[in-house]
């Protein structure tokens, strides 16, 4: 190639060794490659045998000579391999620590359902506890009521906002039903007689079978577990009931109806109710005792009640006075319809 370049014809416009041209004109240089001839390989202890049995004067017979010229390159073969060994131990003992040691697991942000408090968990406990759940980065559009404008916020921050509005609805209508309830019973206490069972038990029966609705609406059949019916059989006997009034039976559901509720609606968490949670809240109204003092105790568990479902809807971030309470029916007139919170007359103060 060089010969041909260096030809008169390729002489035009200056030197061929320039440029594009440049190497062109020298020899071409042979590299060795690969690095098998390495120490510690195969082939590089043959060509060191090789080496050493040329150079090395014949001894005896052929095989006493080989194994004289492999002596040297076999010694170096081994160390070389040793040497190699070494480190590859090294590097199994050094990723074998390193596996070892605890890795920093990886955290996620989640919500605990229950409490809606975010926090971080490993992806095992979000897996493992199914109240915990990764939170969700939607995003949604709510009218902020307040300013009559519309906002931007998380998806489950508008979720939790109607869990609680459902909280506060069901808090609101126990508390609802309840006040009817006392009403109710209240204005049956002039009629009701006494001398024949305990006073107050008459009153209670009269409204039987809305405290049936309401003991069932709040689970009675599965949430109360009466293990020992002669405790409320002598809370009643104690009370002044007897069995030979007339609907006694009636009478006694009625009553147990009425602490199921009283205490579902002060425990709602509490899955199973027993006699003595029934009893502790009939111990809340003074059967046996006069008019006054009977009616007195309804009042007061009324503003006990109040108090409690106030506190629980203002904890959920609502409004209590747009929950608690029950619409008056328009009138003749055609007026809108009022909020009344104190349907049984209560001199319960800020309700009205």
């Amino acid at each position: 190639m060089s010969r041909i370049l260096r030809r008169p014809m390729f002489r035009m416009g200056g030197s061929t060794g320039t440029g594009i041209m440049s190497g062109l004109d020298k020899p071409r240089k042979r590299y060795a490659t690969g690095s098998s001839l390495m120490p510690g390989t195969v082939p590089g202890f043959l060509t060191d045998f090789s080496l050493n049995l040329l150079s090395t004067p014949p001894t005896g017979n052929i095989f006493q000579t080989a194994a004289t010229a492999a002596k040297e390159p076999l010694s170096r073969f081994q160390a070389a391999q040793f040497k190699k060994k070494q480190a590859e131990d090294k590097f199994a003992k050094d990723l074998a620590l390193v596996l070892a040691k605890p890795q920093k697991p990886t955290l996620r942000q989640g919500v605990d359902k229950r409490t809606g408090e975010r926090g971080f968990f490993t992806s095992e406990e979000i897996l493992n506890n199914p109240n915990i759940i990764p939170p969700d980065n939607r995003m949604g559009f709510r009218i902020n009521t307040k300013t009559n404008t519309i906002e931007q916020v998380p998806i489950t921050e508008i979720e939790k906002g109607r869990e609680n509005e459902t909280k506060a609805q069901a808090l609101g209508t126990q508390y609802n039903i309840l006040t009817s309830l006392v009403g109710d019973m209240k204005t049956r206490l002039p009629d009701t007689p006494s001398g024949v069972v305990g006073f107050g038990f008459g009153a209670v029966e009269g409204v039987s079978d809305q405290l049936a609705q309401l003991a069932e609406s709040l689970g009675v059949k599965d949430g109360l577990v009466i293990e020992n019916q002669g405790t409320i059989d002598k809370y009643l006997k104690d009370k002044g009931f007897t069995e030979k009034a007339q609907s006694a039976a009636t009478m006694r559901a009625s009553v147990i109806n009425l602490g199921y509720a009283l205490a579902k609606i002060a425990e709602p968490d509490n899955p199973r109710l027993s006699e003595g949670d029934i009893i502790r809240q009939l111990n809340r109204i003074n059967f046996g005792a006069s008019r006054n003092v009977f009616g007195a105790s309804l009042d007061q568990i009324l503003k006990e009640e109040l108090i409690r479902a106030s506190a629980e809807i203002k904890g959920l971030k609502l409004n209590p006075n747009d929950f608690i309470g029950i619409k008056k029916e328009e009138g003749v007139e055609g007026k809108k319809g009022t909020t009344d919170n104190n349907p049984a007359g209560l001199d319960l103060p800020g309700l009205n």
